[in-house]
């Protein structure tokens, strides 16, 4: 599945113009920071964080057996598997809130250099105004 999602996500940035492709990478830092605060605000809000551990599952699959005359059957194999698993975990509220703080003066400096990037990716890639026939 997520091989998938890569694939389609290359596909589309394929497509991209080389302004969209310099405005991404403009903002991708910006967007780094906000998605860090947005997970910060909610550990705050629920007041524990949350954290992903590896847990270990057997499962039943199909798996092709080959029989004692040399032909092969569907039959079903157990699998050891590995799922994350998401769990609450203690925190220290003050410390994330001094996280939040520092992220949101991080945010600051990051928009005015996003700002001028992307000022920068508008006059190095101006947009180029289509006529209808």
């Amino acid at each position: 599945m997520r091989a998938l999602a890569l694939c389609a996500l290359a596909l589309l940035g394929a497509c991209a113009t080389p302004r969209e492709l310099c405005e991404a990478d403009a903002l991708r830092e910006l967007r780094v920071i906000d998605a860090l605060a947005s997970d910060t605000e909610a550990t705050l809000a629920r007041g524990y964080g949350l954290e992903r551990e590896p847990v270990s599952v057997w499962r039943m699959r199909p798996c092709p057996r080959r029989g004692k005359d040399g032909r092969i059957y569907s039959g079903f194999c157990q699998v050891r598997e590995v799922e994350m698993r998401t769990r609450p975990a203690a925190v220290d509220l003050a410390a994330e809130r001094r996280k939040l703080a520092g992220l949101k003066e991080k945010r600051t400096e990051l928009a005015r250099r996003a700002a001028r990037d992307l000022a920068i990716c508008r006059k190095t890639y101006p947009e180029v105004q289509r006529q209808n026939p």
